[in-house]
């Protein structure tokens, strides 16, 4: 599978940065994919989980609200003011609307 660059990026610095196959994240109109090849977009994010697909393993990060860029050049950067990696799904759901919550 064809792979792009991804950056999650708090400010307190980067949660992750590495090549990727595909990533599941949480916009404003819900949950949307991006694949290699995805066509350039700006996406507000809102609290959710996020699902990362590299090297046929899946990360999962909780975040906060924040932006999603997808470039022409093969690469993805996320914005937000919170990301933290968990070990499942379900503990980065809970988290992130812990976090909205509190």
């Amino acid at each position: 599978m064809n792979k792009y660059s991804l950056s999650i990026i708090t400010p307190n610095g980067k949660v992750f940065e590495g090549l990727v196959e595909s990533l599941i994240a949480p916009g404003v109109a819900g949950y949307f994919g991006v694949l290699s090849g995805h066509a350039a977009m700006s996406v507000v994010l809102t609290p959710g989980p996020v699902t990362v697909k590299a090297e046929s393993a899946e990360r999962y990060y909780a975040i906060n609200s924040g932006i999603l860029e997808v470039s022409r050049q093969k690469r993805v950067v996320l914005l937000s003011d919170l990301a933290v990696e968990k070990p499942s799904l379900d503990e980065a759901r809970h988290h992130a609307t812990a976090s909205v919550t509190h």
